[in-house]
């Protein structure tokens, strides 16, 4: 192998030798590094499980009674001035005074419109003669058992004499006479109805009893026809208790 003689270049600068100067110095600094490490104690991180008690929250839905606001309630006295309490004598008056002032306003009652409505609707029957002889000829009780008939059937209670009171009486009059050989009877038959009724004139109420309507006619019959008296007492009575079931208040005035 060819050597080439080593020409000495001046352009490159030979490097510097550190080791010769720093190499003491760096073996100091590692051994005191050791020394260090080794003889003074160091800290170790262990890690260790402690048990501590610990507070752990759970959330648990809980029933919360929620009271409702109270309902106030005020009461406030008011005075309030009441009318002193009518008695019953007070409230009757007042109860009449109105249906008088209402009377007024109304039309003066005549004929079938003058009778009164019969209190629970009863009456009583009674019977008269111009003469206690002429019932030798008509039968009495055949007459007044009659016009009781007739009324009862028209939803009347008829009362006897001494019965129960009632303010309506039917009244039925005989006022016939017989001719001079007594086979003929001539005169009137008549039916009134006859009232109890509270009045006020001359600045006196009173009550009275009134003929507040009357119907009748004109006989003469013989002998053979003295059984059609009770039949015309029958008509009549037909004709009083039609006018007595539909009595009433009078028209108003306009």
């Amino acid at each position: 192998m060819e050597k080439f003689p080593y020409t000495p270049n001046h352009t490159i600068q030979p490097s510097k030798k550190f080791g010769s100067k720093f190499g003491p110095i760096l073996g100091s600094f590692f051994l005191g590094a050791l020394l260090i490490y080794f003889l003074f104690p160091r800290e170790k991180t262990v890690e260790r499980i402690v048990d501590r008690p610990v507070d752990r929250i759970v959330e648990k839905p809980v029933d919360r009674i929620v009271e409702k606001p109270v309902e106030v309630i005020r009461t406030v006295e008011k005075i309030v001035e009441v009318p002193a309490q009518l008695s019953d004598f007070q409230k009757t008056s007042e109860a009449v005074a109105k249906d008088i002032i209402e009377a007024e306003s109304h039309q003066l009652g005549a004929g079938a419109t003058a009778i009164y409505p019969a209190s629970n609707r009863s009456v009583k029957v009674y019977i008269f003669g111009n003469n206690d002889e002429i019932f030798k000829y008509v039968s009495k009780s055949e007459i007044v058992a009659r016009v009781e008939s007739i009324f009862r059937r028209n939803g009347f209670v008829v009362y006897k004499d001494d019965g129960p009171y009632s303010p309506t009486w039917i009244v039925l009059k005989i006022n016939l006479l017989p001719n001079y050989n007594k086979t003929t009877l001539s005169g009137s038959l008549r039916i009134e109805i006859n009232q109890n009724v509270m009045g006020f004139a001359g600045g006196l109420w009173k009550k009275s009893a009134v003929v507040t309507s009357a119907y009748g006619e004109t006989i003469s019959y013989g002998s053979n026809n003295y059984y059609k008296i009770s039949s015309e007492f029958e008509s009549l009575a037909i004709e009083a208790c039609n006018d007595l079931s539909a009595a009433g208040p009078t028209e108003k005035i306009k």
